[in-house]
């Protein structure tokens, strides 16, 4: 199968080798451009010829851009370096990652090694905490149990102690609520914990 990028059956090898200095150009490539690249004219756009018109592309480069849709081929060879890029990006990350745990297995290892040397008598009340402490963080997070637990405390008024005003203003912003007498209201035998 033939990829967009490559020389396409039928297409003669001039042809392609304009294509490729066209593509080969990034984002900002231009027809124009690459009539310049192709015909060895190294002059900037804004160049004019001897006449003093603009330098523009060839008529050749023109209908082999045309009729080899060079600008379609092109944004199929973005596409396909961005995938390539995107490839390497992941590979590379798993190769990261991978190291670091080898290079983390190397640590717990000198680290225990380091632990099994010491002596308890050795240790004071503070380091003897500190490595409970941390040993306890360990395990949970080998279990998948949270390290760290926050408590959220919340404060609600009592509706009893609410003014009438406070309690339209609640009943008016809670969506399929209504205020008392008005449509939709509540039975008067419902309290106002019920409407909360």
């Amino acid at each position: 199968m033939v990829v967009p990028w490559e020389q396409l059956p039928g297409e003669s090898s001039k042809a392609y080798a304009a294509f490729c200095l066209y593509r080969d150009q990034g984002l900002n490539r231009s027809i124009e451009a690459t009539s310049r690249l192709y015909h060895g004219h190294s002059a900037p756009p804004e160049s004019k010829t001897a006449s003093g018109r603009r330098r523009g592309a060839s008529g050749q480069i023109r209908r082999w851009a045309q009729r080899w849709n060079w600008s379609g081929r092109a944004r199929a060879w973005d596409q396909e370096l961005e995938r390539v890029k995107w490839s390497q990006q992941v590979e590379a990350s798993a190769e990261m990652a991978e190291r670091h745990a080898k290079e983390a297995l190397m640590l717990q290892n000198k680290a225990v090694e380091r632990l099994r040397l010491l002596r308890p008598e050795e240790l004071g009340p503070r380091e003897t905490l500190s490595y409970l402490i941390e040993a306890a963080k360990l395990e949970r997070l080998a279990r998948g149990e949270p390290t760290v637990r926050v408590a959220e405390e919340h404060r609600f008024a009592d509706v009893k102690e609410l003014t009438d005003d406070e309690l339209a203003r609640i009943v008016a912003s809670r969506p399929g609520l209504s205020a008392p007498g008005g449509p939709g209201a509540a039975a008067e035998t419902e309290s106002p914990e019920k409407l909360l």
